[in-house]
């Protein structure tokens, strides 16, 4: 049995703290892999104010390319527009030919946004659900939200009480490294260097991604 992580997101660009949320979640729940997944057209962005898609997923494969245990999928690329989580999960969960448990990585300030999403409680029923902590979010608040949501269990382990699915919980804060405040650096030559990879340094430069003469082409 496969255990595999799944971390969606944006990543324009991806940056030192989607990385080091990937490496934790790896040693803490003992994953076999990690799958980012970039979002081709985010529900909650417009299509016009994020990079193209073929760049988010470049930036993404030279920051995981030394990672032996991360991978890029463009699942999201096959769908219609917007990129619904429920939709990418049904797709990728069709594809599937071995027996595989995945688990969502999220954090915990994304987590509180969930009934949001459409088909929630599908998305629950189908993954795991791996929760990294995010400064200034009380581990009392996220619990009670967690037990509103049909979990039962307590400190970092959790399990639904419907489904048997699992929340674990990831009680070490990862870098809190921010793409719009990366994109705000670049575009006021500020240094990035601490936030995002060097090969991803370079493409973003090569390309003009994020400056006044951008080009998202």
């Amino acid at each position: 049995m496969q255990q595999v992580g799944l971390l969606g997101g944006t990543f324009d660009p991806v940056h030192v703290g989607h990385l080091e949320l990937g490496r934790l979640a790896l040693q803490k729940c003992q994953l076999t892999k990690v799958v980012f997944i970039p979002s081709a057209s985010p529900p909650h962005k417009l299509r016009c104010c994020i990079t193209a898609f073929h760049h988010r997923v470049a930036m993404l494969r030279l920051a995981v390319a030394e990672e032996s245990r991360f991978q890029v999928s463009e699942i999201e690329a096959q769908l219609r527009p917007p990129s619904y989580t429920i939709d990418t999960l049904t797709l990728l969960l069709g594809k599937e030919t071995t027996q595989t448990e995945y688990y969502f990585i999220i954090g915990s300030d994304a987590f509180f946004d969930i009934q949001l999403w459409h088909e929630y409680r599908q998305v629950l029923a189908k993954v795991h659900v791996i929760i990294a902590a995010r400064q200034g979010i009380l581990q009392s608040e996220l619990q009670d939200f967690i037990r509103s949501l049909g979990y039962k269990g307590q400190g970092d382990h959790w399990h639904n009480i419907h489904n048997g699915r699992k929340i674990i919980l990831l009680n070490r804060e990862v870098a809190p490294a921010s793409s719009s405040a990366i994109r705000k650096d670049i575009r006021h030559d500020a240094s990035i260097s601490r936030d995002v990879p060097l090969t991803v340094q370079q493409y973003i430069r090569k390309h003009k991604l994020y400056s006044r003469e951008k080009s998202n082409r």
